[in-house]
């Protein structure tokens, strides 16, 4: 759906175009009917300890790989790092370059580069891992074995069966939910929205070039949030207080 939105408003840009120049007399992208959207069933985020239970359970070098998808928030194919690209005095790693199964391209962003900010355990849990693996800077951060030709040469991991082969089996042991890539996302969206961070700091971090994609799509609305806005609302009209009036007033 989001590819015939992005088509009908390409096409209208250029009949507007036309019609300034005098070569249409009217715009037919303005008036077509895209087809409605299918249903979406909502689907359930993991909860943090989840979360942690699943990256506890993997095998380095995955497990340090789902705790930097979760806390960084990046796209799967984002993940062809290069040691190189992790700046451990300002715990910045930068996005530079993005995989599509073992092809190499710039990452989808409305900016050539980006960088996403770590936290100091964020750092040295890396750090770790390219100590343990005895990697250089120009090693790949998630390394896998590309045939090219009739040799094999290392490049980044596929994330494309990454998932089926290596970590939703450990959470389907575990019980957890179905884990995706997109999932994660959304989790750590829903998160940053939760937390209060500034919009332009999230959209930042999940590399998009508007702001509102994040409230849009990525954004899931968190239990206690939506406790908190079903009693402002029915306070009012209960012929009492919601249970936050009261605390308010209690503290009061």
């Amino acid at each position: 759906m989001q590819t015939l939105k992005n088509l009908k408003w390409g096409l209208s840009s250029i009949f507007r175009a036309a019609m300034k120049y005098g070569y249409m007399t009217s715009n037919p992208a303005r008036g077509a009917d895209l087809p409605p959207e299918g249903i979406r069933e909502q689907k359930k985020l993991p909860t943090g300890n989840q979360l942690v239970e699943l990256i506890n359970a993997l095998e380095e070098p995955i497990s340090t790989l789902v705790y930097l998808v979760s806390v960084s928030s990046i796209r799967p194919e984002e993940l062809a790092f290069k040691w190189k690209d992790l700046v451990a005095e300002t715990r910045n790693l930068w996005v530079v370059r993005a995989v599509n199964q073992g092809k190499l391209h710039t990452p989808k962003y409305h900016r050539s580069n980006r960088p996403i900010r770590l936290t100091e355990a964020d750092v040295n849990r890396l750090l770790r891992l390219k100590e343990r693996t005895k990697a250089q800077d120009e090693d790949w951060m998630f390394p896998n074995r590309i045939k090219k030709g009739r040799t094999m040469k290392p490049g980044p991991i596929w994330h494309e069966t990454l998932l089926a082969r290596r970590i939703q089996p450990v959470a389907d042991r575990l019980g957890l939910p179905h884990i995706t890539w997109r999932l994660l996302r959304h989790w750590g969206a829903t998160q940053m929205v939760e937390e209060r961070v500034p919009i332009k700091a999230a959209q930042e971090r999940l590399g998009h070039s508007r702001p509102d994609i994040l409230l849009k799509i990525y954004a899931h609305v968190l239990d206690a949030s939506a406790d908190a806005a079903a009693e402002s609302l029915s306070g009012q009209l209960s012929g009492g207080i919601s249970a936050a009036q009261s605390a308010q007033r209690a503290a009061a």
